[in-house]
């Protein structure tokens, strides 16, 4: 699963791009970290890859 991490002026919003099985995708919005960016890293880079797309 393909995550990101964006700055936002609400916070660092972390976001995972959700494929259909269809051949599109968007990204989703899953989370906002307000000005935790290291807690958005850890989430996006450590918890969310263990994750299948049906428990995001």
């Amino acid at each position: 699963m393909m995550t990101q991490v964006e700055n936002t002026p609400d916070g660092y919003v972390v976001s995972a791009y959700l494929d259909d099985g269809r051949g599109y995708g968007r990204w989703a919005p899953l989370r906002n970290f307000g000005d935790r960016q290291g807690d958005a890293m850890e989430f996006a880079h450590q918890d969310l890859p263990e994750m299948d797309s049906s428990r995001v």
